[in-house]
C-alpha cells in the first residue's frame, strides 16, 4: 500500500472517529436537556455513533468501548433493547468480514 492510500486512509477514519464523537455529543446534548431528555433520538443517535466507531476505529477495541457501551446499556430496557441487537448483529456481521490492517 503506498504512502499517499495509508494517508488517506487515516485521513477518512480520523474523519469518521470525529463523526461518532459528533454523533454521541448530540445524544448526550438531547438526554441532557429537560425538553428532549426522552427523545428517541438519543437511542438512534448512540446507535449511529457506535456503528461509526466500528467502522472508523476498528480494530482499536480501546477506542470503540465508549460507544459500545453506551448503545449497549440498552439493552436492559425492553423498548430500546432492538438498538443494541442491532448494533449486535451489525458489529458481528462486520467482524467477521473484516481484516485488520495497518496504518
Amino acid at each position: 500500500m503506498s504512502s499517499a492510500t495509508r494517508r488517506e486512509r487515516a485521513a477518512r477514519r480520523a474523519e469518521g472517529a470525529e463523526i461518532a464523537r459528533r454523533l454521541r455529543h448530540a445524544a448526550i446534548g438531547l438526554a441532557c436537556s429537560k425538553a428532549t431528555e426522552f427523545s428517541p433520538l438519543i437511542g438512534r443517535y448512540e446507535l449511529l455513533a457506535a456503528k461509526v466507531a466500528l467502522l472508523a476505529l476498528w480494530p482499536d477495541q480501546d477506542r470503540l468501548q465508549v460507544y459500545e457501551d453506551a448503545v449497549c446499556a440498552y439493552r436492559r430496557t425492553r423498548k430500546y433493547r432492538p438498538l443494541a441487537e442491532e448494533y449486535e448483529s451489525f458489529r458481528e456481521a462486520f467482524v467477521r468480514g473484516a481484516q485488520p490492517t495497518r496504518g
